[in-house]
């Protein structure tokens, strides 16, 4: 899943200016970043309920709902993951932000270096997360993946040091790595490796018996007769935490 970022402002050629100063660090980071525009609180709180953004640059000072007022909304509506960025002209607002727990708090005008800044700040903040990946495939791509997504890893035919992530609503790709590397990796968040070359996430596990597992995105994955019983416990422990 790539970051989603909105950018909310009034003012058309501050926007258009933000807009290009991002892309171009994606660029430069070759990273897959999906930037949407929206000129009023209003409109950005329509979007946000469909888009659920990762990273909102938002200002303030708007005609009918300002971006306070907008991000306070997206607070209160569970939005609590979201990166909020204030972008604005007016400094002494920064006092009257904190209840929304802004990421970062931008004076205008806002140039490369500080977006660029910005952005690692962010970067790293996803890196250092428990629930998020960065991975950077064999052709160099960078690619945001929620580990809750991935639905397992197979080692790649032919290539033992490479993995094909097969991940829920987007396409896969290869990477360097192993499954024993993974599976050290992820183990303690609900992976586990039921055959040699494959490493699945038990969320996905739609059945299972005592030589497949059946992904709920219908690929079928061997199981080895040492694991079965590992796989069965792991997969229990998930229903019942569930039921709880």
């Amino acid at each position: 899943m790539n970051l989603k970022i909105s950018i909310c402002d009034d003012s058309s050629a501050d926007s258009s200016k933000l807009f290009a100063l991002i892309n171009d660090f994606a660029l430069r980071k070759n990273l897959f970043l999906n930037v949407y525009r929206y000129s009023s609180g209003r409109e950005l709180l329509t979007a946000y309920r469909n888009k659920r953004f990762d990273i909102i640059f938002l200002d303030i000072e708007m005609p009918g709902q300002s971006g306070m007022s907008a991000a306070r909304q997206i607070r209160e509506e569970g939005g609590d993951d979201a990166l909020i960025i204030f972008v604005t002209s007016y400094p002494e607002y920064m006092r009257d932000s904190f209840d929304v727990q802004p990421f970062q708090f931008l004076t205008k005008p806002v140039d490369s270096a500080i977006i660029d800044h910005v952005m690692l700040k962010i970067l790293d903040k996803y890196r250092h997360s428990h629930t998020i990946r960065f991975i950077t495939d064999i052709d160099e791509v960078t690619h945001q993946v929620r580990l809750k997504d991935i639905i397992y890893m197979r080692v790649v035919k032919g290539e033992k040091n490479q993995l094909t992530y097969i991940i829920a609503g987007q396409d896969s790709f290869s990477s360097k790595g192993t499954i024993q590397e993974a599976e050290n990796e992820l183990g303690r968040n609900g992976f586990i490796s039921p055959y040699r070359s494959f490493l699945v996430n038990i969320r996905h596990i739609k059945t299972f018996d005592h030589n497949s597992i059946r992904m709920d995105n219908g690929d079928v994955i061997p199981v080895s007769r040492r694991k079965y019983a590992q796989i069965q416990q792991q997969y229990a422990h998930r229903l019942i935490r569930l039921l709880n």
